[in-house]
Parts: C-alpha cells; sequence; structure tokens
C-alpha cells in the first residue's frame, strides 16, 4: 500500500493502481473528467500508463456547465 492525496485528502491504495484503475475504483467515468497529478494534468490516453507513487497528490476535477 502507499499513501496518495485525493483530492486534499489522504488515502491508501494498491502500489499497483494506475490513473484509470483509480477513477474505476471511485466509479468516475474518465470522459467526463480531468485529472491532475502533483499539479499536472494528465491527459486521457495516458491514464492507463500513469502510475501513482507514495506521496502523490491527485486532483480530480469534473466539468460544470451552465449558460
Amino acid at each position: 500500500m502507499i499513501h496518495i492525496r485525493l483530492n486534499g485528502q489522504s488515502q491508501s491504495i494498491s502500489e499497483e493502481l494506475n490513473l484509470a484503475d483509480l477513477l474505476a475504483q471511485l466509479k468516475v467515468d474518465s470522459r467526463k473528467v480531468a485529472v491532475a497529478k502533483n499539479l499536472e494534468v494528465v491527459v486521457r490516453s495516458e491514464l492507463d500508463s500513469t502510475k501513482m507513487r507514495e506521496g502523490d497528490e491527485i486532483e480530480i476535477f469534473q466539468a460544470v456547465g451552465g449558460g
């Protein structure tokens, strides 16, 4: 297990999770969010290959529509 900060909250996760796995575990549709790892936006095509490490800060942003 490793410890990360997810949207400002401490969380323990499996070392083997990538960002796509994390979103699936959280039941978040990756097509409807943006993800940042340590203040860097991760493009959707790289979610599968982006692993998390001890101390990473992950932010998940949901788009809000309006007019």
